[in-house]
């Protein structure tokens, strides 16, 4: 299994990253939100125009391949702290014959092994569920570190639903629960764009740009059945590590997905689910602190 560790040999990851169903759901993950959003790169981003990019636990290389498919002369790197996750990855880029992708073992609660100014494009996306908080801060300046000047560092996050399902509201606490006691928590703010914005303005990057995509979780909407089925897959991955941590019991567990399955089949459910997209630049001739912001809505 893959899991980090906390000094006192607790997991700090709420799912094993070793698990087939994990990597599976996260490729999911990625195609959904590619074909719904289309986010490679942040909107405003020309990646034509650099030479090596970065994925900062890549997982099973979904986003990676993809660069590298639509990037034919970019050195797209994937970083990820599990050796199974990282066999699987090179498995499917040599299928797919990416020979400008390519993936290394390495944990990102220690110092990233690459020389300084190593790269035009470095991202940390959906990382909430493994990397505890205190670790961030690292991270980013770390980050900064190996970033080219000019050089772009983006964070991404899925916010937790908000639904007219009070099943779906009572899963997300019980799930924040399992963050806190995980170090992962983001309760110290507002918002996840809140956190990402903070830690990349600490970290000294400037010209911060955020925006927030809304997808509609709306009956009817073509999208919300695939939607709906990846947060099924994620909280049936969750489920060992709650019952274990005793943050919840199996006959409510049980009882909350049951519910929550009946409400969204229902024609009066309705919601939205956030992704947070923040980035900042390495460009020492800025002011740091910088900040725009724009909301995009799918349309329902």
């Amino acid at each position: 299994m893959c899991m980090m560790q906390f000094d006192n040999g607790v997991s700090t990851s709420l799912i094993d990253q070793s698990c087939s169903a994990e990597m599976a759901r996260q490729i999911h993950r990625h195609k959904l939100l590619t074909y719904y959003l289309g986010l490679l790169f942040p909107e405003d981003i020309d990646p034509s125009e650099f030479q090596s990019v970065l994925d900062l636990g890549c997982g099973p290389g979904a986003w990676v391949q993809d660069v590298a498919f639509s990037y034919s002369d970019l050195c797209v790197i994937g970083v990820e702290s599990c050796p199974t996750t990282v066999s699987y990855a090179h498995c499917l880029t040599h299928v797919q014959k990416r020979d400008n992708a390519s993936y290394e073992v390495m944990d990102l609660q220690q110092p990233l092994d690459f020389t300084d100014e190593s790269f035009e494009f470095v991202q940390a996306r959906f990382l909430l569920t493994v990397l505890p908080a205190e670790h961030w801060p690292a991270l980013l300046t770390d980050s900064l570190r190996i970033l080219r000047p000019g050089g772009i560092m983006r964070l991404m996050e899925m916010e937790w639903p908000s639904t007219t399902s009070e099943a779906v509201q009572r899963i997300g606490e019980l799930v924040q629960q399992a963050l806190q006691k995980a170090g992962c928590s983001t309760q110290a703010y507002p918002s996840m764009q809140a956190r990402q914005v903070a830690l990349l303005h600490e970290a000294g990057f400037s010209q911060i740009q955020r925006r927030t995509y809304e997808i509609p979780l709306t009956a009817g909407w073509i999208g919300l059945h695939p939607l709906m089925g990846l947060l099924r897959t994620t909280l049936y991955l969750m489920e060992p590590t709650l019952l274990k941590w005793h943050i919840t019991t199996p006959r409510e567990w049980q009882a909350l997905l049951e519910r929550m399955e009946n409400d969204a089949c229902s024609e009066a459910f309705s919601g939205t689910m956030q992704i947070a997209d923040s980035w900042g630049q390495k460009d020492f001739t800025s002011q740091a602190g910088e900040i725009s912001y724009v909301r995009s809505t799918m349309p329902s």
